[in-house]
C-alpha cells in the first residue's frame, strides 16, 4: 500500500492594510447653461392690495413647499363670502317655509272639501224646504252663498297647490346658485394667500408690500 507523505508549503509573506469606511460626496463637473426642471411664473388670480411679502422672497433664495410668500387683503372677499352665505341661508329658509305652506294648503284643502260637502248637503235640504215653504228665501240665499264661497275656496286652494311645486323648483334653483356663489367666494378668499406648490428657488420677484395687484 502507498504511504501518504505530508508536504508542508512554506508560508507566503504578505502586506495588509485595514480598510476604513469613508463617506465621499459625489461630484459632477460639467459645462453649459443650467435650467430649472419646472419653471413657475406665479400670478395673482384676484385683484387687491398686497399686505404681506415673505422677507426672503428675493432672487436666489430657496424656500420650501407650502411657504406663504404673499398675502392679499382679504376683507372684501370675506364680506362677499358672508353675503353669499347669508343668501344661501335665505334660500334654504324659503324652501322650508314653502314646504310648510304646501302641507298647510293640503290640509286646508281637505277641510274645505269636507265643509263644501256638508254645505252642499245643507243646500239640497234647503231646496226641499223652500219648495214646501218651510224656510224663507233669504235663508236659502244665505246657504247658497255660503256654498259658493266654499267652492271658490276649494278652487283657490287647488290653484295654490298647483303653483307651489313650480315655486319650489324656482327656490331650489336659487339655492343651487347660492351654493355655487358661496363656493366661488370661498375660492376667492383662499386665493388671497399664495403658497409655493413645491420646493423652489426664486429667480425673479416683481411685487412689493402695499402694492395693488390686478387679477
Amino acid at each position: 500500500a502507498m504511504k501518504h507523505q505530508l508536504a508542508e508549503k512554506p508560508n507566503t509573506v504578505v502586506k495588509v492594510i485595514a480598510a476604513k469606511r469613508y463617506e465621499v460626496p459625489p461630484q459632477v463637473s460639467g459645462f453649459g447653461e443650467v435650467t430649472p426642471d419646472i419653471l413657475l411664473e406665479e400670478t395673482s388670480e384676484i385683484s387687491g392690495k398686497v399686505v404681506y411679502v415673505h422677507p426672503q422672497l428675493k432672487p436666489g433664495a430657496i424656500l420650501p413647499k407650502d411657504t406663504v410668500v404673499l398675502r392679499i387683503e382679504e376683507n372684501d372677499y370675506l364680506l362677499a363670502l358672508k353675503k353669499a352665505q347669508a343668501d344661501l341661508m335665505v334660500s334654504q329658509a324659503n324652501l322650508v317655509e314653502l314646504a310648510i305652506n304646501l302641507k298647510d294648503a293640503e290640509a286646508d284643502l281637505v277641510l274645505a272639501k269636507e265643509r263644501l260637502t256638508l254645505s252642499e248637503k245643507e243646500l239640497k235640504r234647503s231646496q226641499n224646504l223652500i219648495k214646501r215653504g218651510s224656510i224663507s228665501q233669504s235663508k236659502f240665499d244665505t246657504q247658497q252663498s255660503s256654498t259658493l264661497q266654499l267652492k271658490r275656496e276649494v278652487q283657490n286652494l287647488k290653484s295654490q297647490l298647483a303653483t307651489l311645486p313650480a315655486q319650489r323648483d324656482v327656490l331650489r334653483a336659487k339655492e343651487i346658485i347660492a351654493k355655487s356663489n358661496v363656493a366661488t367666494q370661498q375660492r376667492n378668499l383662499d386665493r388671497t394667500v399664495i403658497r409655493l406648490p413645491f420646493n423652489a428657488r426664486i429667480s425673479e420677484e416683481s411685487v412689493e408690500n402695499r402694492q395693488f395687484v390686478s387679477q
